[in-house]
């Protein structure tokens, strides 16, 4: 069968037509600066959370924010999460907009809308430096174990006030409790003694001269600075401990001198439950009137956690660090900080459920009252440190 002649039709001025053999792909172009399009044939077969490391990222593409760990196991029975040295400062910040801001915020309330804090759920504070050891033990751990599991600490209350580190992990517990640690969380936004990094530099040298001087001067025999009338305590194993926070913050400004502001470590709150569906976690009530309590033993995430609060601007960074810790299909929550608090202050007039409302107005009452109380105990702790540096005995020349 013979075909028929190519049909020709009148031509265009302007319009050159191509026969087909001529076409060739070429290569899509963005709009959107920074982003390139990658024809299929490029695409790793890894998963794109795991990049290969001998595969470098693309000129064109700005690498997502490093951090200490590698993707963590999918199921039970993988292998543990591997730790690799960080090859540049992370970015911990996100830069939102107002309206950006305002829209997380929504969303997380939103997902809030059946919270309700009772004695059924942990809430336990720290901050974000804490990622690396986390992701070392798989959850958190008494301080009093860490060494077994290589980490050092380098944030949390610690022994900051009374000169023992803590047996077991201090969380709150139900509503009290859930006000207790959002003090804890106010507290390492705000205050140094949490947060070193918040030290101007002349402040960071000062405590760091003091703290030294303390240490080789110090001459009182298994005794302690204290107070009538006050729990804070200062003893010897308490300076060293607490210099070793601050000159690890010192190096890391003599490394890094003009640190980028959106790098800065941030506070961020665990809730888990008290139990993991097998079995009721050991617990220790220290203060009921408080709702505190000690977890004695290591709480794994992947069996306990359900959500984590950070600052709204800090979303990103530590979904990062979760999905990296237990894989892309975990099941718990980040919610902005910002939403847990909209949503308390809308629960405590609550008309038509007196028990959130009551509740909410518990947590919120405690929460204010532990921040005053642990800011007295900042001053107090800080007195004692003056007062030993002007008191002990000149040992060795001071500098």
């Amino acid at each position: 069968m013979t075909m028929p002649p190519p049909t020709r039709f009148p031509p265009i001025p302007g319009v050159r037509y191509v026969p087909a053999r001529e076409v060739r792909p070429q290569p899509l172009e963005s709009s959107i600066p920074g982003v390139r399009y990658v024809p299929a044939r490029e695409v790793s077969p890894q998963s794109p959370t795991s990049p290969s490391p001998h595969v470098s990222p693309s000129p064109h593409v700005s690498p997502s924010p490093h951090d200490n760990f590698q993707q963590g196991p999918l199921h039970a029975h993988s292998a543990p999460p591997v730790l690799v040295a960080p090859k540049s400062t992370a970015a911990t910040h996100t830069s939102n907009s107002q309206q950006v801001r305002g829209a997380k915020i929504d969303m997380g309330v939103e997902q809030l809308s059946g919270f309700t804090p009772h004695d059924g759920k942990l809430f336990h504070s720290t901050s974000s430096k804490a990622w690396e050891g986390l992701g070392k033990a798989g959850g958190l751990v008494p301080a009093t174990m860490l060494k077994d599991y290589d980490i050092e600490r380098v944030t949390g209350e610690g022994d900051i006030f009374v000169p023992k580190e803590k047996g077991g992990i201090h969380c709150g517990q139900g509503d009290l409790g859930l006000g207790r640690a959002m003090a804890y969380f106010e507290l390492t936004q705000d205050s140094s003694h949490f947060s070193p990094h918040l030290h101007t530099n002349q402040q960071l040298h000062a405590e760091i001269k003091q703290a030294r001087h303390i240490i080789r001067n110090w001459d009182i025999k298994g005794g302690f600075y204290h107070q009538d009338n006050s729990r804070s305590t200062l003893g010897l194993e308490q300076v060293r401990n607490r210099l070793r926070q601050l000159e690890t913050e010192k190096s890391l400004r003599d490394t890094m001198p003009q640190r980028p502001r959106n790098t800065e470590p941030y506070p961020m709150m665990f809730e888990f439950g008290t139990s993991n569906g097998d079995r009721m976690l050991r617990m220790e009530r220290i203060s009921p009137r408080i709702g505190e309590v000690a977890v004695k033993e290591p709480v794994k995430f992947e069996e306990n956690l359900h959500r984590v609060f950070v600052p709204v601007d800090n979303l990103e960074h530590a979904r990062g660090q979760l999905h990296r810790m237990l894989g892309p299909r975990h099941s718990v929550d980040v919610i902005p900080y910002e939403s847990l608090q909209q949503t308390l202050h809308e629960q405590r007039n609550e008309e038509r459920d007196p028990d959130k409302a009551y509740r909410a107005r518990a947590a919120l009452h405690n929460k204010a009252g532990t921040y005053k109380a642990i800011s007295r105990s900042e001053a107090e702790i800080g007195e004692l440190y003056d007062e030993a540096a002007a008191t002990l005995p000149l040992r060795t020349p001071n500098y």
